[in-house]
């Protein structure tokens, strides 16, 4: 189905419920690792919550999104160094910041004339953005924004009571999370307090490998001259967004096959983050064709790689390694992302 908009009510409502948390001002007593969670009632997915502004810089209201949201938060979390591009495209969560004005968009802008408001200063302007791992940050669905003022809400409740109670979030067990919990009733829906473990963590889908393309395996391996060499193979995604038509602009991912020795780039596609587990396979089999050799073996730095290979790496009779340090790959990389930001 397509993604609805919110309506003009549902906007007022969740621009309501963002100011009022603003001007609650939570950051002033909580941090970012003050976190818990607000069950949505549609579906039951639990937004894992965070208040941001603690030390007086960014202010936000984060939900991370299920299991999923929750383990991109941690990595964010636990990381000592500025985040890579590749941690941070793995982030699903809702966004609502308050901003300077240069951070508005002419959408954003539309939505606030229509509902009469006006904003002056810095951190004044409510921005509300979804992510979802390996797409650009994007405008709110109908869903996305009726959720969000519920979670703007609990919050608020969450964080006036820890207030009084800097004990609240403690767990009284291990790896669980106090969860604002919705039972619907004829009134409304009345919320209460649950402390839950998360959801069990997620299956990574993507590595799951294309079938194997059989005949063209084969023929490769009549083919092919000679067998020498490793080849250095890995999937990044890249740095600047691209749209197709009317969707959702997304981070298409790169797909390189390299030759250890000279640094020769046998392949360098541009793959959509879906599409990588059938697209990768086939490329490597395309570079070989091309090249007219297979290599004695082929080093990868991830296991997901790594798995979407193992199929047609065994087919070919080819050895499957993984590798921390690929340095001729990262030369070629850094030398095509160079190359694009031209």
């Amino acid at each position: 189905m397509p993604d609805v908009s919110p309506s003009i009510e549902q906007w007022k409502a969740l621009y309501a419920a963002a100011l009022e948390f603003k001007q609650v001002a939570p950051w002033q007593w909580m941090w970012d690792s003050d976190v818990f969670g607000v069950q949505n009632p549609e579906g039951g997915e639990t937004g894992y919550c965070c208040v941001m502004g603690g030390e007086g810089e960014y202010f936000a209201l984060g939900v991370y999104l299920g299991r999923g949201g929750l383990d991109g938060y941690w990595k964010l979390r636990t990381r000592r160094t500025m985040p890579s591009l590749e941690v941070m495209l793995q982030q699903t969560c809702l966004m609502a910041s308050f901003e300077d004005r240069k951070f508005v968009e002419k959408q954003d802008r539309q939505v606030m004339d229509a509902l009469g408001l006006r904003f002056r200063g810095r951190n004044a302007w409510p921005v509300f953005r979804s992510y979802l791992a390996g797409y650009y940050p994007w405008f709110l669905t109908r869903q996305e924004a009726l959720y969000l003022t519920l979670a703007f809400q609990q919050s608020l409740d969450v964080a006036l009571r820890f207030a009084k109670d800097p004990r609240l979030l403690a767990p009284t067990t291990r790896k669980r999370y106090l969860v604002r919990v919705p039972k619907k009733t004829d009134s409304g829906l009345a919320w209460h307090d649950e402390w839950l473990p998360p959801p069990p963590p997620v299956i990574e889908t993507e590595a799951v490998a294309a079938p194997l393309d059989v005949r063209r395996a084969a023929a490769l391996v009549r083919s092919a001259r000679t067998r020498t060499g490793v080849w250095e193979v890995d999937v990044m995604p890249t740095e600047e967004p691209v749209r197709d038509g009317d969707e959702r602009p997304y981070y298409p991912s790169l797909i390189l096959v390299v030759d250890r020795d000279s640094g020769f780039v046998f392949s360098a596609h541009i793959a959509r983050p879906d599409r990588c587990a059938t697209e990768l396979p086939s490329h490597l089999l395309t570079a070989a064709e091309e090249y007219g050799a297979l290599p004695e073996q082929v080093a990868v730095r991830r296991e997901t790689v790594a798995k979407l290979l193992q199929p047609t790496m065994a087919a070919l009779g080819i050895s499957l390694v993984q590798s921390r340090l690929l340095r001729s790959l990262q030369s070629a990389q850094t030398s095509l992302f160079r190359f694009f930001k031209r």
